[in-house]
């Protein structure tokens, strides 16, 4: 009898301490959404009827089709804006609303607005729960005249603590791209 009881006492012990000892597999990352359509839409804040809407269209997710690149209306000078961004996946039937995806994983996104030769401000209006900028809102305020491009880009894990990215900096952000688009703007007198 003492023999069967040190027998299931001792394996009693060894299922326990493996059991306690049995590691975590560690969190695999999300990969990277599956995002074909950008629209941004900026209307006027003092005249709603004016209003700018840009679309990206890439069939194929950042592959070997170039996108297709649309914008209505037009951008004016010394005007301040409202701007949301929306994210799309159309490889799905109903198209798949990526924002859903975005606001509820916002800790690892950030979207930076990037002028290039043109005069505006971009001003987060939207956050995650830390606090940090999420990109999906923004106010945009235009200054002179002038041509160039805006490029978006959706960052997925960037490190938001970083310098300068809290203020829409993309230099020091790391993470991978989700999405990156370019539109060639005018902003009109």
């Amino acid at each position: 009898m003492n023999f069967l009881v040190k027998i299931l006492s001792t394996s009693i012990l060894i299922l326990l301490f493996s059991v306690a000892c049995k590691k975590e597999k560690p969190e695999v990352p999300k990969e990277n959404e599956l995002i074909t359509t950008l629209e941004f839409l900026l209307k006027n804040s003092e005249n709603p009827l004016d209003s700018v809407f840009l679309r990206f269209f890439d069939v194929d997710g950042m592959g070997g089709i170039p996108p297709q690149v649309t914008q209505v209306g037009e951008v004016k000078a010394n005007q301040a804006y409202h701007g949301s961004l929306r994210l799309w996946d159309e490889t799905q039937n109903p198209p798949g609303n990526v924002n859903v995806d975005i606001l509820a994983t916002a800790n690892d996104h950030q979207i930076f607005f990037i002028p290039q030769g043109i005069d505006a401000q971009f001003i987060y209006k939207d956050f995650d729960p830390n606090g940090k900028p999420l990109g999906l809102q923004v106010d945009v305020i235009t200054g002179s005249p002038s041509t160039g491009s805006l490029r978006i880009v959706l960052r997925h894990y960037p490190n938001k603590n970083a310098p300068g990215v809290a203020q829409g900096n993309i230099e020091n952000a790391g993470g991978s791209t989700d999405i990156e688009a370019t539109f060639p703007i005018e902003i009109k007198p």
